[in-house]
């Protein structure tokens, strides 16, 4: 498995990237755009995906969404459909690859990249096959379903003031991520280290309230059905307290055919990562190969 460093450009920010090539392949392959999830730390919530689907010979790319980790950018600045476009800035940076078939582009995400490769798969119909793990379809619903009623409307409230702000001064209020996505503590005291790490590297200390106000209108269920015939494979935990499965249903019930929702029972949102469970993610990955192998290798086409 060869892995590069490479950039391409979205509305003028130099976005890093890193291509992985096909292992044992001959001729133009299917190319596969990884996106990542709400934290963008692609090295550890990501990481075996590129590899697994490398070795499965194709070939991909993952990168870090504008804004993010090594990529240009307002720093923390996470917007849904910003991010969307620098899906589809990655697809064409796919297509200049000689590696790569064009006709045969296909997305994995991965948590909050499977929101944004839903709502990027229903708007740009070169993207003929996706696989989403433990996505959201409607991300207010998502939200409002972490907070009590009372801290809700307390939540809107300072979106509010910082919507005026914003206005008034050109800036917004910047918070840790966790202000805006609320984490099952639990379950993620190791990530939140990682991901305080991330945010000191990466030099930025958090995300702007904008980001929460962006993310409330995002609701990528209303979009899916579009992404037909295009194919498209859900996979969600059974015991995922962090975005309930139920989310992946509603993807996969407005979806259009060809599609296929897998949840796995008894598991919790973090199983779905190599670094927390990697007897899990390989049932993932090998479930997610199969996908891709009947719906992107042979070159299902939407255009």
């Amino acid at each position: 498995m060869e892995k590069t460093k490479v950039h391409f450009y979205s509305a003028g920010h130099r976005l890093t990237g890193y291509w992985y090539a096909p292992n044992a392949s001959t001729g133009r392959v299917p190319g596969i755009v990884c996106c990542h999830g709400f934290s963008g730390m692609i090295e550890v919530q990501m990481a075996g995906i590129p590899e697994a689907l490398s070795d499965a010979a194709y070939g991909v790319l993952t990168f870090y969404c504008r804004g993010i980790g090594e990529s240009e950018g307002p720093r923390g600045r996470v917007i849904p459909w910003e991010q969307v476009e620098d899906i589809r800035n990655a697809v064409t940076y796919l297509e200049t690859r000689d590696e790569v078939d064009p006709e045969r582009v296909g997305v994995f995400g991965s948590a909050w990249g499977c929101s944004t490769g839903v709502a990027a798969a229903a708007v740009d119909t070169r993207i003929t096959c996706l696989v989403g793990t433990v996505g959201t379809g409607d991300c207010e619903r998502w939200l409002k379903s972490e907070r009590p009623r009372w801290e809700w409307k307390k939540f809107l409230r300072r979106l509010e003031e910082d919507r005026k702000t914003r206005v008034l001064t050109g800036k917004s209020t910047v918070v840790h991520p966790n202000e805006i996505h609320i984490p099952d503590r639990a379950a993620s005291e190791a990530r939140d280290r990682q991901w305080n790490e991330f945010i000191r590297k990466s030099g930025y200390e958090g995300y702007p309230l904008e980001t929460a106000e962006a993310v409330i209108e995002f609701k990528p269920e209303a979009l899916v059905h579009r992404i037909a015939p295009g194919a498209v494979l859900f996979i969600h935990m059974g015991e995922d307290v962090t975005v309930p499965p139920e989310e992946s249903r509603s993807l996969y019930d407005k979806a259009g055919e060809p599609k296929k929702l897998v949840i796995l029972e008894g598991r919790t949102h973090y199983d779905a990562f190599k670094f927390t469970n990697p007897e899990v993610f390989q049932e993932i990955m090998s479930t997610s190969i199969e996908w891709y192998d009947a719906n992107l290798r042979d070159g299902r086409t939407r255009r």
